[in-house]
């Protein structure tokens, strides 16, 4: 679980980079990262918090090597 620290902290630098880059293109790479991992969140958010899902609910959300 440090690796994923770690990883987590890089993505963060990463994505501040592109933030307070002068550069447009930089700064629509980082607004479209964190589109996309508030998405994610949001997508798997019913499992973190234990909500009940259906069958297919629950199947969508798994990697087929998960199961």
């Amino acid at each position: 679980m440090s690796a994923y620290s770690f990883a987590l902290l890089g993505i963060g630098l990463i994505i501040e980079q592109c933030l307070i880059g002068h550069s447009l293109l930089n700064r629509r790479v980082g607004i479209f990262l964190l589109l996309l991992i508030s998405l994610a969140f949001m997508y798997w958010l019913p499992m973190y918090l234990g909500l009940p899902l259906s069958s297919k609910g629950f199947a969508m959300r798994m990697l087929p090597n998960w199961i």
